[in-house]
């Protein structure tokens, strides 16, 4: 049997934007990057929940003597980070069911970071190639890092693996 990917659908992480929004909040990213303004997605989210007649303009605080304008563009980047398009993948041996973020934040050779779909950078070859590069060079840090911690605190590596999977499972 060939290996075969599901798209079960785009959700949103833990709940974090209520079920009935996450269409509406994932045609505003898509026309968002339509539009080409990959480089402003969080502030265009935002500009999009700012009318109070906006579906989206409840899961903002809009107090200002509560929150900021810094804080709701903290709150359009995780609103966005939390849409995720869940699969499921099934090859001879084992079925498995995964996720992937919704969007991919890719580093442009000048440094500033461009906003995609993930399906979209994946299925072109220079995002792709700038996307796995990224993971290259954080996989290199993490080592780098790790070995750090390793030679501070000489914690063996599998009781490293378990603090972090325990610390992964509470995060996420």
């Amino acid at each position: 049997m060939p290996r075969t990917v599901t798209n079960n659908g785009i959700v949103s992480k833990h709940g974090k934007i209520p079920k009935r929004l996450v269409p509406i909040a994932t045609r505003v990213v898509n026309r968002i990057i339509g539009r080409g303004l990959k480089d402003k997605l969080p502030h265009e989210f935002l500009n999009s929940a700012r009318p109070a007649s906006s579906p989206l303009h409840r899961l903002f605080d809009w107090n200002n003597t509560t929150a900021g304008e810094k804080y709701r563009l903290w709150q359009a980047r995780w609103y966005i980070a939390s849409l995720t398009i869940k699969f499921t993948v099934t090859d001879n041996v084992t079925t498995f069911d995964s996720s992937v973020r919704y969007t991919t934040a890719v580093r442009s050779t000048g440094g500033s970071r461009d906003h995609f779909t993930t399906i979209q950078a994946m299925n072109n070859t220079t995002t792709q190639a700038r996307v796995l590069a990224q993971i290259q060079a954080d996989m290199k840090d993490f080592i780098r890092k790790w070995a750090q911690y390793e030679k501070l605190f000489g914690a063996p590596l599998a009781t490293l693996i378990a603090q972090m999977r325990v610390f992964l499972r509470n995060a996420y």
